[in-house]
C-alpha cells in the first residue's frame, strides 16, 4: 500500500524518530492486511501525561475504527492494532460464513 494512503498525526507533542518508526511500522501492518485502496488515519494526541490515539480504516469492507488510551505511546499503538485486527477478522468470518450456494463447489454423483 501506498504510503499516501496512511496519514499519521501528532497533536500536542513530537515524538521521538524510534516512536515514529514504531508507529508507522504498526500502521504499515494494518495496511498490508487491508485492501488495496484501503486508507488510514491515525491520530495521537497528548493532555498532560495521558496519550490517546484513534485509528480509521476505510477499505472495500468497510469502515473500521478503534481508540486507547494510555501512559505509554507505544502501548496505545498495539491496542489499536488489535482491536482493528479483531474487527476485521470477525468481518472476514461473518461474510465468509454466508457464502452464496452458487460458490460451493459440488460433485454430481455416478451413482445417481
Amino acid at each position: 500500500m501506498s504510503s499516501e494512503n496512511v496519514i499519521i498525526r501528532y497533536q500536542g507533542f513530537s515524538p521521538s524518530e524510534i516512536t515514529k518508526d514504531y508507529i508507522r511500522s504498526i500502521s504499515q501492518h494494518i495496511a498490508e492486511n487491508s485492501s488495496r485502496n484501503a486508507k488510514i488515519k491515525v491520530t495521537f494526541s497528548k493532555k498532560r501525561e495521558l496519550f490517546k490515539g484513534m485509528v480509521q480504516l476505510n477499505s472495500a469492507e468497510g469502515v473500521f475504527f478503534a481508540t486507547a488510551s494510555d501512559s505509554n505511546l507505544k502501548a496505545i499503538a498495539e491496542k489499536m492494532l488489535f482491536q482493528v485486527r479483531r474487527q476485521h477478522d470477525k468481518w472476514k468470518t461473518k461474510h465468509r460464513e454466508h457464502t452464496s450456494l452458487k460458490d460451493i463447489p459440488y460433485e454430481i454423483s455416478a451413482a445417481m
